[in-house]
């Protein structure tokens, strides 16, 4: 993997999982979706009933995405920082899907004699209303992300955190060379 910051959720070497994706636009799914395309970035949708989402084919879990990546060599080539994730769904579905890629990353990196856990999921943007107290320690014990570096981003008191809103600044500051 690259040498990118691991506190950085964006990088010119990473693909980016939209789980929550949905077609219709006016839902945040959507929203969110939308922002990345607009943004030329490297993004998977997820949603479990729909074949495409805004034009692009749409993946039953992070799972599959993470299998074509891995099955893939120019893809992992091209990007080597595995993912960033912006989250959409329910805490309940979060923690679910959350459990079922670690559960997928941790089977992969048992088979390759070594945790490479935080080189494939390298960030993970909680979008307001996606993530509960189950989540965040799930996440912060299993994927060893945490607000404090700045690789798990979610809202709490005081600070407000959605793409739709802090993402351009962000994604500036992280990618300079990207045009908007």
């Amino acid at each position: 993997m690259s040498a990118v910051p691991k506190t950085a959720f964006f990088s010119s070497k990473r693909l980016y999982m939209v789980l929550g994706a949905s077609s219709n636009p006016q839902k945040f799914g959507n929203k969110v979706l939308k922002w990345y395309i607009n943004r030329n970035l490297p993004v998977y949708p997820v949603n479990p009933t729909l074949e495409t989402v805004c034009g692009i084919k749409a993946y039953k879990t992070p799972n599959a995405i993470l299998d074509t990546y891995l099955q893939d060599s120019k893809l992992r080539q091209t990007y080597p920082d595995g993912f960033s994730i912006s989250v959409i769904t329910s805490p309940t579905v979060s923690l679910t899907l959350l459990k079922s890629l670690h559960e997928r990353i941790v089977e992969i990196s048992g088979s390759a004699g070594d945790d490479g856990k935080e080189e494939i999921v390298r960030s993970i943007w909680f979008q307001p209303g996606s993530i509960d107290e189950n989540v965040l320690q799930f996440v912060e014990e299993n994927y060893g992300l945490g607000a404090k570096d700045g690789s798990l981003i979610y809202s709490r008191p005081q600070k407000f955190e959605c793409i739709l809103v802090g993402g351009d600044d962000r994604l500036r500051n992280e990618i300079p060379e990207h045009h908007l």
